[in-house]
């Protein structure tokens, strides 16, 4: 049985806290992992995240056609910045993750994150 997609996106921000970016690869695709980790300054060692709760999980679809299921958590945390940017600075925020898979016997992958 997989982890429902709420628990991805919980152990992926742990994983970007713990500044594990093996784990972050494991719980993304290949190309959301690569652009979250190829960043300037990269989010392992710019942000930090507390107090996460889960405010929505909702099915959505995928306009790329890329996963047969992709479901849509969106979250609330307070985020602790190194270098604070006028489009994200510290503070509380509400923030998305979608994740898809194409079987029920694969493993939710974070591909995309945003305000959804």
């Amino acid at each position: 049985m997989t982890e429902p997609p709420a628990r991805t996106v919980t152990a992926y921000l742990a994983a970007i806290n713990a500044n594990d970016a093996e784990k972050v690869s494991a719980l993304s695709t290949p190309a959301f992992a690569e652009r979250i980790q190829g960043g300037s300054p990269s989010i392992l060692c710019d942000w930090s995240v507390s107090n996460v709760k889960i405010a929505s999980a909702h099915n959505d679809r995928d306009p790329q056609g890329r996963f047969r299921d992709v479901v849509y958590v969106g979250v609330l945390f307070d985020l602790q910045r190194q270098h604070d940017t006028p489009e994200m600075p510290s503070g509380q925020h509400g923030w998305g993750y979608w994740l898809g898979r194409n079987s029920p016997t694969e493993r939710w992958l974070i591909y995309d994150s945003g305000l959804g």
